[in-house]
């Protein structure tokens, strides 16, 4: 799991409206290519801030840009009050520098006086308590710029890193000595939460989680008596009335540990969402959704954890998920739904990724029928042959026609062939099978062979 963050770096030049605006612009750009030259990316603002407008302007802009620190670049003397609001309102690490001081031979063209105002900066920052990166000397040519930001960056990601960290302490400490602990006055002006336990705490807490995870995996197996899951509900103070769906996660590695994990870091620290494993193969989902959430939804939260652990680099993912359910006892219900959603998927839905269980039609029922009434099925309606045995030819022009619901004019134009070979190949089929797939009831009952067949292939290699 990645957990080092990236630094997307971008640059704001600032302009004192006094001063000529395409020199500030000339100096920005001149930093940008020197950036570049050295193998590294710094996005650069269009936007030249002189005034408050500007400043807002130039942060959208940034932020759009995906930036999460910044540089801002004082080309000549620069607007105090808005160069200084671009810190209060960008939320992320900003630094602060100046072009360097002119020579005497370009005095009338290219002063700036960034210097100074780069006094005047540092001066407004502290007025207004905001925090900053300045440093020792904050001007210097396009390299010197470069050299400054090359130290900005591994003190931006510390930031960005900390500033949504949550320390959660365990151990012994006086009563009442709250002076007892860590140095943490400068990891709360970061931006870090800090919650301090006792071992008790430590312990208290697994000891929930134990408990939650086993009534959890009890209640999928339908293990649990009525009345023992109302109870141990209240004791564990787990809503029984929140619509809830189950979703199955499998990836090709089996039940790895990761992907349980994954999954936990994925949905948060959401006590209302349930993550952990009845078997060896897969990882279950316990989601809680909203009364007016629908299917749409579901797919959506599916979506976005099969993201999630692709990113991660988990491959082959599959998901299943079952109906919403109202009341605990259900939930077991929905876990069904969801396992025969799996195993129905890979048999006749096997390009998808993801499915339902309200998704599966036939099939579901196709696969409960045993082998035996299939194989009497098949031999009933096509004698010693199976429907699959014809030729690549007729199969395609079979699969084709029912993906068109039986149109032949719709098929043949598909097919890129005249309607008349189609009508020919129809006819053919039919005398070798009794079955004509112009008449509805012949075209399911060749459509429920075909399904069949696929059902009894995939189950002797599961077998095996």
């Amino acid at each position: 799991m990645k957990n080092i963050p990236d630094v997307k770096l971008g640059v704001i030049a600032v302009s004192r409206d006094c001063f000529v605006i395409s020199l500030s612009e000339r100096r920005r750009q001149a930093v940008v290519e020197a950036y570049a030259s050295r193998g590294r990316q710094i996005y650069e603002c269009k936007i030249t801030v002189e005034n408050e407008k500007d400043a807002m302007r130039a942060i959208e802009d940034v932020k759009a840009a995906g930036c999460n620190a910044l540089l801002v670049f004082l080309g000549n003397f620069g607007p105090e009050t808005p160069e200084t609001l671009i810190a209060k309102y960008f939320s992320g690490p900003v630094l602060y520098a100046a072009a360097a001081e002119e020579s005497g031979d370009d005095l009338i063209n290219g002063r700036g006086d960034a210097y100074c105002g780069m006094l005047n900066c540092s001066y407004n920052l502290g007025l207004r308590k905001l925090k900053a990166v300045i440093p020792e000397y904050p001007v210097g040519t396009p390299e010197e710029i470069c050299d400054m930001l090359d130290d900005f960056v591994p003190v931006a990601r510390a930031i960005i890193g900390l500033s949504s960290l949550k320390i959660i302490t365990f151990g012994p400490r006086p009563q009442d000595f709250f002076a007892c602990n860590a140095p943490i006055k400068g990891l709360y002006e970061l931006g870090v939460e800090i919650q301090e336990n006792s071992e008790l705490d430590l312990l208290v807490a697994y000891k929930e989680r134990f408990d939650k995870d086993n009534f959890i995996k009890n209640l999928l197996l339908d293990n649990l008596l009525l009345v023992d899951i109302y109870s141990r509900s209240k004791k564990l103070h787990i809503q029984t009335d929140v619509p809830r769906v189950v979703m199955i996660v499998e990836s090709a590695g089996g039940k790895d540990n990761n992907v349980l994990e994954l999954a936990r870091t994925h949905f948060g620290s959401n006590s209302k969402d349930f993550i952990t494993a009845v078997d060896e193969s897969n990882v279950i989902v316990v989601k809680e959704f909203a009364e007016t959430d629908t299917g749409k939804e579901i797919e959506k939260s599916a979506r976005a954890l099969e993201a999630a652990l692709l990113k991660e680099g988990i491959r082959e993912i599959r998901i299943a998920y079952g109906t919403i359910v109202h009341e605990i006892k259900e939930v077991s219900r929905s876990y069904k739904e969801a396992k025969m959603a799996l195993d129905v998927g890979k048999i006749f839905f096997d390009e998808r990724d993801i499915i339902a269980y309200s998704e599966l039609g036939i099939g579901r029922l196709i696969y409960q029928l045993p082998i035996p009434l299939c194989k009497m099925f098949i031999r009933e309606i096509f004698g010693g042959k199976s429907p699959d045995d014809f030729d690549e030819e007729t199969l395609t022009t079979i699969y084709k026609f029912f993906e068109n619901s039986l149109n032949v004019s719709e098929t043949s134009r598909q097919l890129f062939i005249h309607r008349n070979t189609l009508v020919y190949r129809l006819d053919k089929l039919q005398k070798s099978t009794g079955l004509d797939l112009r008449v509805f009831e012949d075209a399911i009952t060749f459509k429920i062979a075909l399904m069949v067949v696929k059902y009894m292939k995939y189950m002797e290699t599961y077998e095996y």
